[in-house]
């Protein structure tokens, strides 16, 4: 079609199918000419271009192509080919670029065999090119782009009406410095990261995102430099390329701002999942870390801690993070039910299955599909338990009581357990196959002896939970709180609850103080205690909480439950 489009037009059109063949009519006859697509069969239409390019410097190739990208046309045009229309092509556009091209070709030849062939100088043909012909102004000043010429020295040369349309402007006699031209007020000196500066410096293409001030406002380009060098391979000059880029850059600043929000939101719904679990100790914030981590997996997980740890807090924080926190999370104490009530309670059962069994009744597994299943003692399970939980994990289906049919889930199952698992298998006590089908991530919950510096953070928490219920404030004083750190707390976190429960019920005073406190702990001894000061103690749970929050007074004041003006007080005092 495009080839009887251009016959109707008064040209002789010859069409090859391949690039070898193309080469091959180059060689045996002359082409005003040539017009070649981006894709060819068998060879790419960059050697097609560099090798008639290398034949004959002066040939006219315009490439068809599938984008116009600007980075696709600076490497065509460096190439060789004079232009790039994007398909669909227009035949209409076509002609005329044609024509326009042929009658510059004419005008080429007319210009150089009237110039001595000692002027070789490339800055002179520069000029030509951009002054003596008005075709070759009308195409500069009506491409899309802004364009300017810059010599060695940073001056400007020439630029076209695309520039001037930013208020670019300048008296050309003066030549100006580029820095001059494009900001205002005008600068003074080279612009930091000047694409031009490193063209010059290495030869290369250079480009930059940059903001430029101009009397019609502030926008932001995208300046492609580019080398113009002369038949020796020195650069003269080099042309830079100015596309308008605000309002992508907009976008993008808006995108990114929309990005920041979503973090945002992700570690507020991770504080908020976690904020029942409370400390700053290091050990606690290498669990928060496996928590977040194994949230976003379909693992089973291992929890693994003394009783009165927080399993079941660490448990349900992985289940809040996870895909499934709109779902179910089921709490199964394995040790807390005999073994047929345990198995009819989380398979289920169908009706007629035992004696009483009129109905059928789901278990918890299936009300759990979809959610997430916690079994807590998993060490006290029954061999046959260990059995069937081990089918469901390697299966993802079980079988209620009295039925041959196996109901399939889809659920994420935490176990947990106060003993050496690892050692009970090792004594048969639990077996091997279920032990390595539960342990695809293990968290160690530290005992609260291991992480002393955060009862006075845990207390605060408890006693905030005690002012929700009854309004009443209460807080330790500063040697019932040494005494709290001295002890080792045999039943963990759930023994502080309890006593600061305990105490918030029957102090008559809002302050604690050590004489309140239980004898076992007022008489507590331990041995080779290193014993701090209150101020010292002080100090470090402040660096510790300041530390966690990333030196955010606010959330640190709130972690440690004192107000934001005595944290500042506090950060002054100990000189932090």
């Amino acid at each position: 079609m495009l080839s009887s489009f251009l016959k109707k037009h008064g040209f002789d059109t010859l069409i090859t199918l391949t690039g070898k063949d193309a080469l091959t009519f180059f060689n045996k006859d002359n082409f005003d000419i040539i017009l070649t697509d981006i894709m060819l069969p068998d060879i790419t239409s960059d050697r097609v271009i560099s090798t008639i390019k290398k034949s004959d410097k002066n040939a006219l190739i315009i490439v068809m192509s599938d984008t116009d990208s600007k980075d696709s046309v600076i490497h065509l045009l460096k190439l060789g080919a004079i232009d790039c229309i994007c398909k669909p092509v227009n035949p209409d556009i076509l002609v005329n670029k044609i024509n326009v091209f042929l009658e510059l070709q004419m005008h080429r030849k007319t210009l150089e065999a009237s110039i001595d062939e000692t002027k070789t100088s490339l800055a002179i043909k520069d000029k030509l090119l951009f002054k003596t012909d008005a075709i070759y102004r009308n195409v500069f000043d009506n491409i899309s782009v802004g364009i300017s010429l810059i010599n060695s020295e940073m001056q400007v040369i020439d630029i076209n009406q695309k520039m001037k349309e930013w208020n670019f402007e300048f008296k050309l006699e003066t030549s100006p410095h580029c820095f001059e031209v494009y900001n205002y007020p005008p600068k003074k000196t080279i612009c930091e990261n000047c694409p031009v500066v490193k063209c010059f410096q290495d030869g290369n293409t250079h480009e930059e995102i940059m903001l430029k001030n101009t009397k019609k406002g502030t926008f932001y380009f995208k300046i492609t430099a580019c080398p113009i060098k002369d038949e020796t391979g020195r650069i003269t000059n080099v042309i830079e390329l100015l596309e308008d880029v605000t309002e992508q850059e907009k976008k993008k600043a808006e995108l990114e701002e929309h990005l920041n929000e979503v973090k945002s939101k992700l570690k507020t719904t991770l504080r908020e999942s976690l904020d029942q679990m409370v400390g700053i100790s290091p050990k606690m914030q290498n669990v928060y870390k496996q928590i977040e981590q194994f949230a976003e997996t379909d693992l089973t997980i291992l929890i693994q801690g003394e009783t009165g740890t927080g399993k079941e807090l660490a448990a349900l924080a992985i289940h809040n993070l996870s895909h499934r926190k709109k779902e179910r999370f089921i709490p199964v104490q394995c040790g807390a039910l005999p073994e047929t009530l345990l198995e009819s309670n989380l398979f289920g059962y169908v009706k007629g299955a035992f004696t009483g069994a009129i109905t059928e009744k789901p278990g918890l597994l299936e009300c759990g599909n979809k959610g997430t299943i916690f079994l807590d003692e998993i060490e006290l399970a029954s061999d046959k338990m260990q059995s069937a939980l081990l089918r469901v994990l390697e299966n993802k289906d079980f079988f209620p009581i009295g039925s041959t049919i196996p109901k399939k889930i889809d659920v994420k199952i935490i176990v947990a357990c106060n003993e050496n698992l690892e050692k009970m298998v090792s004594e048969n006590k639990f077996r091997e196959d279920l032990y390595y089908r539960i342990t695809g991530g293990i968290i160690l919950l530290p005992p609260l002896k291991e992480r002393k510096e955060d009862i006075p953070i845990l207390a605060n928490s408890f006693f905030s939970q005690v002012k929700k219920q009854n309004n009443n404030t209460f807080s330790f004083s500063p040697k019932s709180l040494h005494l709290l750190q001295k002890y080792n707390w045999p039943g963990n976190i759930r023994e502080l609850k309890n006593l600061v429960f305990s105490l918030s019920a029957t102090s008559q005073n809002s302050l604690i103080r050590a004489v309140d406190l239980p004898d076992k702990i007022k008489n507590y001894e331990e041995i080779n205690l290193p014993l701090l000061s209150f101020a010292e103690q002080e100090k470090q749970l402040l660096q510790k909480a300041l530390d966690y929050t990333l030196n955010n007074k606010t959330e640190a004041a709130r972690i440690l439950g004192i107000a934001r003006k005595t944290i500042y007080e506090l950060i002054k005092k100990h000189k932090l």
